[in-house]
């Protein structure tokens, strides 16, 4: 059930997040690392909020629901944002480790 929240949040939170990693990937010649601390930084802070804004405009009635279920309103929140921050993390790491590799010495 958190996890049916979470999707519905991605999904609005995606767009906004590779919109501004885009753009400043090519505000700064095509710099991956920017491409991707943006998209990260995004995916945390105004993405997130905005799919929160969203969904609470379009989909308001579906809290009811999961109030139903026995969820809250802050728990679903929180539990979107503590998987959100794990992925960020997951994706730092991952670029960092492929980057030690693929870069010469």
């Amino acid at each position: 059930m958190l996890f049916h929240y979470y999707r519905m949040i991605t999904a609005l939170n995606l767009p906004f997040s590779l919109a501004a990693a885009v753009l400043a990937w090519l505000a700064t010649d095509y710099d991956w690392y920017i491409f991707l601390r943006t998209f990260g930084t995004g995916w945390l802070t105004g993405g997130f909020f905005m799919a929160l804004f969203l969904f609470q405009l379009r989909y308001n009635h579906l809290y009811y629901f999961y109030h139903n279920k026995g969820y809250s309103r802050t728990r679903l929140i929180v539990w979107s944002y503590v998987i959100n921050v794990c992925e960020v993390i997951t994706l730092v790491y991952a670029y960092k480790l492929i980057h030690a590799y693929v870069t010469p010495a």
